[in-house]
């Protein structure tokens, strides 16, 4: 989910930080209600410096526990601000309509599905000539490192 504050609370960086290893598909929901929306141009000067961001904007609870979790927390932001910006998003708002409302998540579920098709898309880019360290950014909204 992309909220105001996911990207501020250390065990959803944590389980960010593991998809984007373990190279796993990353589909974004961007829940907009009454506490704001998700800022992409936040996200990216949060996760460009998270060391120096998150006591900043005062978490920096969050910080210590990703210490405490023996996480490289530089390496963690190179990797989490060369991902997570490119992931491409599905809008939702809890204000919208029942019919807009059953769109955007008829489009979350058709990420999902693509997703499933990730490893097969990796395989056939990699044959195909892939270097392994380029992101492939998949045309369903699917981000790989």
């Amino acid at each position: 989910f992309q909220t105001q504050k996911y990207l501020t609370r250390p065990y959803c960086l944590v389980e960010l930080l593991a998809a984007v290893d373990l190279v796993k598909p990353i589909i974004c929901l961007k829940i907009e209600n009454s506490h704001g929306a998700y800022d992409f141009g936040d996200a990216v000067r949060l996760l460009s410096d998270l060391e120096t961001e998150l006591p900043r904007r005062g978490c920096q609870a969050t910080l210590d526990e990703l210490w405490k979790l023996k996480i490289d927390v530089a390496e963690a932001s190179r990797k989490l601000s060369k991902t997570i910006p490119q992931c491409l998003s599905t809008p939702y708002n809890q204000a919208w309509g029942e019919k807009l409302r059953r769109g955007a998540l008829s489009d979350l579920v058709d990420k999902v599905k693509a997703a499933e098709q990730v490893p097969a898309i990796v395989k056939l880019a990699m044959q195909n000539g892939a270097d392994s360290e380029e992101q492939l950014v998949l045309s369903e909204g699917v981000v790989l490192p």
